[in-house]
C-alpha cells in the first residue's frame, strides 16, 4: 500500500478522493493503440488496465462478463475501476494516462498491466 500511496495521491483508499492524483503522462491515440497491442494482441477484450486505487488488474472481458455495460464497455474500462460495479470498494475513475483521442478530448486513463 505504501508504494501505492506513493505513486497515487488521490484514491478512496488513502485520501477519500475517488479521483487519480498520481504524476501524470501524455500518450496520444494511435502510440496507445499501439502500445496496448503489442502488449495484449488486437482484441481489446483482452487489454489489461491496472487500477490506480486499489491496484486490481481489469480488462473488458471482465466488465463485459457482468452483462452491465455491452454498449458502454469502451468508455468505462481503463477509466472507471470495475469495483464500482462489484464490491463497490474501489470507486475509482481516472488514472495517471492523459490519453489524447483529439486536441479537446483528453481522457485520463489507468495503465496497461505490463
Amino acid at each position: 500500500m505504501e508504494e501505492h500511496e506513493t505513486a497515487c495521491g488521490g484514491c478512496p483508499h488513502n485520501r477519500g478522493s475517488d479521483v487519480c492524483g498520481a504524476p501524470q503522462q501524455q500518450t496520444l491515440l494511435a502510440n496507445w493503440q499501439a502500445q496496448a497491442i503489442a502488449l495484449f494482441g488486437p482484441d481489446t477484450n483482452n487489454w489489461e488496465f491496472v487500477c490506480p486505487g486499489c491496484g486490481r488488474v481489469q480488462s473488458k472481458a471482465d466488465l463485459l462478463a457482468l452483462s452491465v455495460f455491452d454498449e458502454n464497455a469502451d468508455q468505462i474500462i481503463g477509466y472507471s475501476c470495475i469495483d464500482r460495479w462489484q464490491t463497490q470498494e474501489c470507486m475509482q475513475i481516472g488514472g495517471p494516462v492523459l490519453l489524447t483521442i483529439t486536441p479537446n478530448d483528453i481522457r485520463p486513463t489507468f495503465e496497461f498491466n505490463k
